[in-house]
C-alpha cells in the first residue's frame, strides 16, 4: 500500500506513503522500512502473484487441506481467523466505528459487499467470485423482506455498482 498506486494515495505520494497506516497498525508491529531490512520477507509484486507463483501462494499461512477446500463457509471461517489474527485498526479508527456502530445499535441492517468487476474478471487464487451488482439485488431485496431488515449498508468500491444498488432498492 506504499510502493504501488492504490485508490488511498495520490500520484505524488506512491512510494513515500503507506497508505496502510492511515486505518491500521502493522499486523507484526514493524514499518515496511524495519520489514525489508530484516531480510526476512516475502515480496508481493502485485496482485497477480497468485497467477505468476502459485506454489508460494501464502505457504506459511494457508495449509494446504485449506487450499484444496471448496467449501465458502469454511473459507469465510479461515479469513475471519486471519483477519482477527492480523488486522488491528489504529486507536481512532476503532474509537469512530464503535461510535458508529452506538449510532444504528437497535437498528437490524443487512451488510453486503459487492465487489468491482476486478475480482470477477481475474479471478485471484483461493477468493470467490463476488456476485453481480444485479444478483446481489435480487438477493438483498429477498432477506431484506424475509428476515425484516431496517436498513442495508452496502460496500463497494465501484461506482456502476453502487449506483445501480442505489437505484433499486431505495
Amino acid at each position: 500500500m506504499k510502493n504501488y498506486p492504490n485508490m488511498y494515495l495520490y500520484d505524488n505520494e506512491v512510494g513515500y506513503i503507506n497508505s496502510w497506516e492511515y486505518y491500521c497498525e502493522q499486523p507484526c508491529g514493524m514499518s515496511l522500512e524495519d520489514a525489508l531490512s530484516s531480510r526476512k520477507y516475502i515480496l508481493g509484486r502485485t496482485s497477480n502473484l497468485h497467477k505468476e507463483n502459485p506454489e508460494s501462494d501464502f505457504r506459511n499461512i494457508l495449509s494446504a487441506e485449506d487450499l484444496l477446500k471448496d467449501n465458502n463457509y469454511e473459507r469465510l471461517l479461515y479469513w475471519r481467523r486471519l483477519y482477527k489474527k492480523f488486522l488491528r485498526f489504529k486507536p481512532e479508527v476503532t474509537k469512530r466505528l464503535e461510535s458508529m456502530t452506538a449510532r444504528y445499535k437497535d437498528k437490524r441492517i443487512l451488510g453486503i459487499l459487492v465487489r468491482g468487476t476486478d475480482y470477477a474478471y481475474d479471478k485471484p487464487k483461493n477468493h470467490s467470485i463476488p456476485p453481480t451488482a444485479e444478483q446481489a439485488i435480487v438477493k438483498a431485496q429477498e432477506v431484506m423482506t424475509e428476515k425484516k431488515f431496517d436498513a442495508l449498508y452496502l460496500a463497494t468500491e465501484d461506482k456502476k455498482n453502487s449506483r445501480e444498488i442505489q437505484r433499486c432498492i431505495w
